[in-house]
């Protein structure tokens, strides 16, 4: 599950931001997001679980209110609550513009959030086989060639696109030697 994977790997990425006392605007931006991403997938790999490994059917479709409310009643994730909360901040992070607010909510998910999700990973580890995420990444000969296009990169990838007959910019990416 190609969600779970990414979710494991972000984990790694934020608990970097754990064992920091920074709470710069960078900092406290990157957190925020990086967190945002982290439950986004989070709650998306849990409903997918539900979908494709236990058939629930209401895992189909809903919100990411119900598919946690679904969690929990199928015991996949503790403190129905907490989850909630985690929800409603994520919601309203892009509404924060007080910087005492923000670090607030850093410290939430630092202290509170992060090891929730841990533990819901913990835990989804023993119900979801280790899949190898191959991670391509683009190699210097793709950022030269943009750089000499004189193009932006959006510009630059559609023009391959089209030149190479790729149905979407992502071919150029992937198919970039």
């Amino acid at each position: 599950m190609k969600k779970f994977e990414q979710a494991k790997r972000l984990l790694k990425s934020l608990d970097d931001y754990r064992n920091t006392n920074d709470f710069s605007d960078e900092m406290i931006s990157a957190v925020s997001a990086d967190f945002d991403r982290l439950f986004e997938l989070t709650w998306k790999f849990i409903k997918e679980y539900m979908k494709d490994t236990l058939m629930i059917k209401a895992a189909a479709t809903g919100s990411p209110r119900d598919i946690l409310k679904l969690a929990y009643r199928e015991g996949l994730i503790d403190d129905e609550d907490e989850w909630i909360d985690m929800l409603k901040d994520r919601n309203d992070d892009t509404h924060l513009y007080n910087q005492g607010v923000a670090i607030l909510y850093v410290s939430r998910i630092n202290d509170r959030y992060i090891p929730k999700i841990r533990d819901c990973i913990d835990n989804f580890k023993e119900l979801i086989p280790e899949e190898e995420l191959l991670e391509k990444r683009l190699n210097e000969t793709f950022f030269e060639s943009w750089k000499k296009s004189g193009l932006t990169m959006d510009d630059f990838v559609e023009k391959i696109r089209l030149e190479k007959g790729y149905a979407t910019k992502r071919e150029v990416l992937d198919n970039w030697d």
